[in-house]
């Protein structure tokens, strides 16, 4: 089998894999949850109106070809990002899988699908609330 038709083939399976078990494995929490970790945090933690840790990671890759500088980062390795939100029992709420290693840990995630959703609110996170 050729190379092409097995990355091909990988591809395709991955995604299938994905857009089955993404509703079931890695929902997206609704208001009710956003509030439930936000208590998770607060009783655990003394952490009121947290709703999730966020942190990335850059799995070194082989600079795919005509790339150029795109997935050079700081540690001058070509990367991918694999950036994810956890809730308080450390279980992922939201990812972003495969940006660029160049760009900044805020720019992943202002341009991932979790950023746009939170700055147009289809999040449904709660609204802010004075501490007491």
């Amino acid at each position: 089998m050729g190379r092409s038709t097995l990355c091909y083939i990988v591809r395709e399976t991955c995604q299938a894999i994905w857009d089955v078990l993404q509703p079931e494995v890695l929902k997206v929490p609704g208001h009710g949850d956003w509030l439930n970790i936000a208590d998770w945090f607060d009783k655990r933690w003394d952490f009121p109106h947290c709703i999730g840790a966020i942190d990335g990671k850059h799995v070194v890759i082989q600079a795919p070809a005509l790339s150029g500088s795109t997935y050079f980062n700081y540690n001058h390795q070509h990367s991918i990002v694999l950036m994810a939100v956890c809730d308080g029992p450390y279980r992922f709420t939201l990812v972003d899988i495969g940006a660029a290693g160049r760009n900044s840990g805020g720019g992943i995630f202002a341009n991932s699908a979790m950023g746009i959703a939170v700055e147009n609110g289809s999040l449904d996170i709660p609204k802010p609330c004075p501490l007491t």
